[in-house]
Formats: structure tokens, sequence, C-alpha cells
């Protein structure tokens, strides 16, 4: 999904003419490597193309081109596992590069940040304007051309923890850092206990202080909160149905 972010520290709303609000395209789940990890598929006339998720991912990129978004941010299971090999990784850098925007990567549930892991394994395939958010304590990353701060909380294993309780560390010291966007990777439960595992709640995301909650785990388009902080679910590339 392509969103317009709005930030009270531009004195923006709706209605201001006085700076562009930040345009990001944001995606999560799209589980890249779920049925092969060979990136080309042959086609019945003998030409090769892009295998269907990969061929999805690339679709997902140029929308955002032509919505000449500022940034890209996957929320999570960008990957659908850590068995992936690298030319299929290398492939994906490849359209990552080719976006030519800053892309911002946390790593979901299906390919935490860990030694073994894609990121770490093959991290020299991912071009210089991907960012990985690589710790599960929080990190920031600075985008300063764009004025936009992203934090979230990454998946360093597949057991459980709580994505979005870290209170960020904002660059709050300066005023080139317009935006706030927050990431996490989980299942928003709202108040009380669920049986679900990677549980966000309500009260979490308001502490955040972000203008913008970019959400992933759940594969269709939802907004979860009572409102006060924009906080979406942007649905999964290719709809696999529910939480994975």
């Amino acid at each position: 999904m392509s969103t317009d972010v709005y930030s009270p520290r531009a004195g923006l709303s709706e209605v201001s003419e006085e700076v562009r609000p930040l345009r990001m395209l944001h995606t999560s789940d799209v589980h890249l490597g779920a049925y092969t990890s060979q990136p080309w598929k042959t086609d019945p006339d003998g030409s090769e193309s892009l295998e269907p998720a990969l061929k999805a991912f690339q679709h997902v990129l140029e929308l955002g081109v032509e919505a000449d978004v500022d940034v890209v941010a996957i929320a999570g299971d960008f990957f659908d596992h850590v068995r992936v090999k690298r030319p299929y990784v290398e492939v994906t850098g490849e359209l990552m590069e080719a976006v030519g925007r800053p892309v911002v990567v946390l790593p979901g549930n299906h390919d935490p940040h860990m030694p073994d892991g894609i990121y770490q394994k093959f991290a020299d395939a991912f071009p210089s304007n991907v960012h990985i958010i690589a710790s599960a304590e929080g990190e920031l990353v600075l985008l300063e051309e764009h004025g936009v701060q992203f934090w979230g909380q990454a998946h360093e294993s597949y057991n459980d923890f709580s994505p979005a309780s870290a209170q960020p560390a904002w660059a709050n010291g300066s005023d080139q850092y317009v935006w706030r966007v927050a990431m996490a990777h989980g299942y928003y439960v709202g108040t009380g206990e669920s049986r679900y595992s990677y549980q966000i709640h309500s009260t979490e995301i308001q502490s955040l202080g972000a203008d913008y909650v970019a959400l992933g785990h759940i594969d269709v388009h939802e907004g979860v909160g009572d409102g006060t902080v924009p906080a979406y679910y942007p649905g999964a590339p290719r709809h696999s149905g529910g939480a994975t």
C-alpha cells in the first residue's frame, strides 16, 4: 500500500501545503522463496521470466515508483524461510536496487536476523539503498535525505517476543528528521491477553510516538488501534489468508 505520512513536527495537516508529506510504500509478508529457490522460470515459449512471488514483488515496487514514493518499508517475512539460496537473494537485491529509493526491511518470524539467516549469510547481496533492522532490542534507521527515521525491533530467532515493546530512541534533537515511522511484525491483540504469539497491544502503539506504524504478519489490509496513530497491516502481495 502507498500512504502519505503527516507529521506535527512539520506543522502539517491534510490541508496544509507547506511541505509535501512523506510518501511511503508499505508492504509485508512477501514470503519470497516459499515455493521455489529458483528466481527464474521457463515459459511455454522457451523464454525466462521471474517466478511468481518475485514477479508480484516487482509489480509492487513498480506501483511505488508510479506513485512517486520516497521510501519503501517491508514489515517482516520478506522471505519465507532462511533456506533461500544465494542466486534468489541476488535477484531480489537487483530488484530493490532498481527501485532507486531507500528500502527499510524489518526481519520477521519467517526470516529472523540470525547468524545462519538470509540477512547475515548474504549481506553482500543487498545493495546500499537497503537498510536492514538488525536488533530485537530495537534499532533506528536515519534517512537524512528524506527527513525520516524508522524504528523497529527485528525478530532474531523463532522464539516468541514482544515486537513493539521497546521505547523508540528517536533522534529528538534534530529538526532534519521530520517523520517518525515505527515498524513491528506481530499480531495486534488490542488489550488483554491472547493465544497468539508476537503480540502487539494498543498501549504499545500509542507509546511509540510515531506518525505511522507499519505493521506486518497479517496477510490482509487492515487498520488497527483507535485511529489516533495511523497503524496498518498493508496486506500481502500474494494473499495466503491470515497470520503466518
